[in-house]
């Protein structure tokens, strides 16, 4: 197939232009240093046959009259042509965004410049991230249009990826990643899996010594007794935090079990929980490696693995969902203990705020071949978030050593009186305490807010009574003075500020938690928060956010309180509530308190949480039953690192909608010695 060269295409249902418009006028007058093409489709043409002529008609560039085919214009763009899309009032007016997977949504974004027919004022499409698409050409009609100059605007427009190399090879590499486009939009991950896995055996197999890349040992079971399974728990951080915590006593409930494989623990970064974990596994079974912000990001992770030559991985936390795509690619089954919610209310804090990381999660989501959560709201808002991986989603309660809690709560309770004496609150006073670290999702400003409000509405010789303490990691996410704990510290009144105690992270917090009357957390963003299980273990009164899986677990004035956590007014309407509730009926506190603590005694043990894990994971097991083709090795690993950078690249700067890199993947494919910037 011959090279593209300097044409510039019209493509369109260009039979029925306006009767206004005459084409004669663009070809009188082409756009400078472009010869001018025709190319008149219809809606049921595939994008495939349209590429297929936009390279025969030698196009340099494209203008797309409209959104008949939305395939076409993608496809256009990562074959390295310049793309100019024309869009008249109907259907700027109908634009409306969604679903990612959609082409017809995806398609503006590709566009290196968009043109508004019949518009007064420039269109503009704003998502989460605020604009990503705008009209940067607007025109009454399409007669008025001076193509010259929207071609040379377009040209000007930046292009961040490089260009792939204009021969044939390149028609069909677009064509094949196309293809695995809208495998995904279906949820059908396997699809793309495979393409990958042949691209990054095929180059294993050209390099010398390439067979060395192949894993193709005997996978363990019931036919093979060689050696028990090997199963690698990875924790996206070792901070005595609640998902490291979770993971911990699910293995401490399958140790108690008796599990029938071999645990492994692989920890990202430092931290204290190394200790645990090590006491928990063993230290021979225990592996630290480190991420790196900077690319490469995740050699150490991929050798660390290697090392390991785990048969499953189960993956803990969130933070960790890059790993899902790599672990497919490699041939080794993938568990994902996800802990945070989906919240499709888009609430302050929640993760999926910015389009690119709600693509990415969406991705690792469809990655993984089992994904667990720990409330059943979130299954269903995992579900609904990502409708193709619907019945792949379970859910694990999380598990505490509820006998040794309850027994630090009796030692605990005889000091209550010396514990409260450090916040300075009077014997008929309120301590309210919010154990968590100091981060956005967790709304402790709001809560800061909703405490004064209720100060300032009781009589003066009321409000030096009661105290809030917020007990956790000032700073977590390192942020300085830009963090929300700077936030939180600005919005205390200096009249107030002796009642709000920000006491830092502590070895625990049940001594908080005892010391105070009620423990508040109000995040925004909660899959089945711990320190409400713990609290209630505790006996302590319990108020938190109508979100999540939280309301399973709190049920609003059975097991405690709920509150709007974005409510001021509704957080303060509680606190208030609480503060009378403990003077004038302080039995009915007690009533609550006690079913909430029976709850959490019958459903949260450890050992029901190990058994559902050891299931889960014994399932995987099954499933792979028989010889296993495992991608090991450095030669591997900086293969499949460079597809999941070009993947997350471009979905965080080219395409917030997570369509393929296709134009990095025809580059990349043809200039081997070619490293990414």
């Amino acid at each position: 197939m011959a090279p593209p060269k300097n044409a510039a295409v019209l493509v369109g249902d260009l039979d029925r232009l306006p009767v206004d418009f005459d084409l004669s006028l663009w070809h009188r007058r082409p756009p400078a240093n472009h010869a001018l093409r025709r190319l008149s489709i219809r809606g049921d043409e595939s994008a495939e046959a349209i590429l297929r002529e936009l390279f025969e008609l030698e196009a340099t560039a494209v203008v797309f009259l409209g959104l008949l085919v939305p395939e076409a214009l993608m496809a256009a763009r990562f074959a390295g042509l310049r793309v100019v899309l024309v869009l008249d009032e109907a259907e700027l007016g109908a634009w409306r965004l969604g679903d990612w997977r959609d082409a017809r949504v995806a398609a503006p974004f590709h566009a290196h410049l968009v043109v508004g027919i019949g518009t007064e004022r420039p269109f503009r499409c704003a998502t989460q991230d605020g604009p990503e698409w705008a009209t940067a050409y607007t025109a009454s009609k399409l007669a008025d249009v001076d193509l010259r100059h929207v071609l040379q605007l377009a040209e000007r427009q930046p292009d961040t990826t490089p260009q792939p190399p204009q021969n044939g090879s390149t028609y069909w590499h677009v064509v094949s990643e196309l293809k695995l486009w809208r495998a995904l939009s279906k949820g059908q991950i396997g699809v793309e899996t495979q393409a990958v896995r042949a691209r990054c055996l095929d180059k294993c197999r050209r390099t010398p010594g390439g067979i060395e890349f192949e894993s193709t040992r005997v996978a363990p079971g019931l036919a093979h007794r060689r050696r028990k399974p090997r199963v690698l728990f990875v924790s996206h951080e070792l901070s005595k935090t609640g998902a490291p915590t979770a993971m911990l006593w699910a293995l401490r409930g399958m140790e108690v079990l008796g599990t029938s494989f071999e645990p492994w623990v692989l920890g990202i970064g430092d931290g204290p929980m190394e200790e645990h974990f090590k006491g928990q596994v063993g230290a021979e079974h225990f592996r630290i490696a480190h991420f790196q912000d900077t690319w490469p990001n995740y050699r150490e992770i991929l050798e660390t693995i290697d090392e390991i030559d785990p048969d499953v991985v189960f993956l803990n936390a969130s933070p960790v969902y890059a790993y899902a795509p790599l672990l497919r690619w490699k041939g080794i089954p993938v568990v994902w203990w996800f802990h945070d919610g989906i919240n499709v209310a888009k609430r302050d804090g929640h993760l999926f705020t910015q389009r690119a990381l709600e693509a990415m999660h969406r991705y690792a989501l469809h990655s993984a071949d089992r994904v667990l959560t720990a409330s059943n709201d979130t299954v269903r808002q995992i579900e609904l978030f990502c409708p193709a991986i619907e019945g792949k989603v379970g859910m694990v309660p999380y598990g505490f050593d509820v006998d040794a809690i309850l027994g630090e709560g009796v030692k605990l309770r005889d000091q209550r009186a010396e514990l409260r004496a450090e916040f300075g609150v009077p014997e008929d006073g309120t301590l309210f305490a919010c154990v968590g670290s100091l981060e956005r999702r967790k709304n402790q400003k709001r809560l800061a807010e909703a405490f004064q409000s209720m100060l300032r509405s009781l009589p003066s010789e009321e409000r030096g009574k009661h105290h809030l303490a917020l007990v956790g990691r000032l700073d977590p996410d390192n942020l300085g003075p830009q963090s929300f704990h700077m936030e939180i510290v600005a919005a205390i009144d200096p009249e107030f500020a002796g009642q709000i105690h920000l006491t830092g992270p502590r070895p625990s917090g049940f001594p908080v938690m005892v010391a105070a009357d009620a423990q508040v957390l109000v995040s925004t963003n909660e899959c089945s928060p711990l320190v409400n299980i713990e609290s209630m273990l505790l006996d302590t009164f319990v108020i938190s956010s109508r979100v999540h899986g939280i309301p399973e677990v709190v049920l609003d004035g059975v097991r405690g309180k709920l509150v709007e956590p974005e409510d001021v007014s509704d957080i303060e309407r509680a606190l208030r509530w609480f503060v009378d509730a403990r003077r004038n009926s302080p039995e009915k506190l007690a009533e609550i308190r006690q079913r909430a603590k029976a709850y959490a005694i019958a459903s949260h043990g450890f050992v029901r949480t190990g058994e559902i894990v050891r299931d889960e994971v014994q399932r995987m097991l099954d499933a792979r039953a028989g010889e296993e083709l495992h991608l090991v090795g450095e030669t591997a690993n900086q293969f499949l690192e460079r597809e999941l950078a070009l993947r997350w690249s471009h979905m965080k700067h080219d395409a917030p909608h997570a369509c393929y890199p296709l134009r990095e993947i025809c580059h990349y494919a043809n200039n081997e010695n070619v490293t990414l910037p």
